[in-house]
């Protein structure tokens, strides 16, 4: 049996690198002239790019390959063919095989940075806003092209926003989205305690923020999830209001646990739990910051509760 024309359109595994859709794309219907559009709908086999409508085949564009439309028309079947741009090679891809890309939706994960990490910025080639660890999970937001031609992906990363060079994302699933999230978020709060152990020992100053000025109790707190990436508010009651409740036998390291009672009535100091029923805080002018239990006679009856931050 002759394959018909139309299976011919389908497709052979190609070897050929492409430009291979980002993490940022959502997929719509037919493609428009002037848009964006990725290799679909091939069970994984690619599409073939031809010189002309049913013409000769100049390459094989993997499923996913992305590429820029320029025009549209129709073969003597009725069926609808695109010409396309996928990086600087132009010709035909039948219709069925691509879809519509547009901006914002996907997920992705900082990779290929040879564990050095990617530089989160506040715009493409901007201020750098923070490091992101090799792995760190992304909702992607939008895509800008830089004056170089480079790409360049808006991405939320836990309530923080930012621009990533597109080099160092790639593309991820939901589910795998959210596995990530979850292992980052231990991680995050395992160094947020790490951190808050650096310090133990430094001075205690009411109204300090800083080591440089030294702490007091709730300017500890908001010092360590600062130099985080994860600010806080500086007020206790705010830092209650702002995180995830959490019951005392379910308490992580990185996590603030609060008391009533200590130099004046209500809610009146707070620390960061690390483990094993301990938490480092910023306590007073004799003692400065230091590690005590959440059992001992004096903080256990004066426990208020805990909230996640992360």
């Amino acid at each position: 049996m002759i394959p018909s024309r139309r299976a011919l359109a389908g497709v052979l595994l190609g070897m050929v690198v492409a430009s291979f859709a980002f993490p940022n794309m959502v997929l719509g219907e037919s493609p428009q002239v002037g848009g964006q559009a990725a290799v679909q709908n091939t069970d994984g086999s690619g599409a073939r790019l031809r010189s002309a409508i049913w013409s000769n085949v100049l390459r094989n564009l993997p499923e996913g390959t992305t590429a820029q439309v320029l025009d549209e028309d129709t073969d003597s079947d009725g069926d609808v063919w695109y010409q396309v741009d996928v990086s600087g090679t132009q010709g035909w891809v039948y219709g069925a095989y691509l879809r519509q890309i547009s901006k914002g939706g996907g997920y992705a994960a900082v990779q290929n940075t040879d564990g050095s990490g990617a530089r989160l910025r506040s715009a493409p080639w901007s201020g750098v806003l923070r490091n992101l660890p090799e792995g760190t999970p992304a909702q992607v937001l939008d895509e800008e092209t830089d004056s170089d031609g480079g790409v360049w992906y808006q991405v939320d990363i836990s309530g923080t926003q930012g621009w990533v060079y597109s080099a160092y994302l790639e593309q991820i699933s939901q589910d795998e989205m959210e596995r990530r999230q979850a292992t980052s978020r231990g991680g995050i709060r395992s160094t947020v305690a790490d951190l808050a152990l650096q310090y133990v020992g430094y001075r205690y100053v009411w109204g300090g923020t800083s080591p440089q000025t030294g702490f007091d109790s709730s300017g500890f707190l908001y010092y360590v999830y600062k130099t985080m990436g994860r600010p806080i508010p500086r007020d206790y009651w705010g830092m209650m209001a702002q995180g995830e409740p959490v019951a005392k036998n379910q308490l992580q390291p990185g996590d603030l646990v609060f008391f009533v009672n200590t130099y004046k009535s209500g809610l009146s100091h707070g620390g960061i739990y690390i483990g094993n029923g301990q938490f480092v805080h910023a306590t007073d002018e004799r003692s400065g910051v230091k590690i005590d239990s959440l059992w001992s006679d004096y903080y256990a009856w004066r426990y208020y509760g805990a909230r996640r931050m992360l």
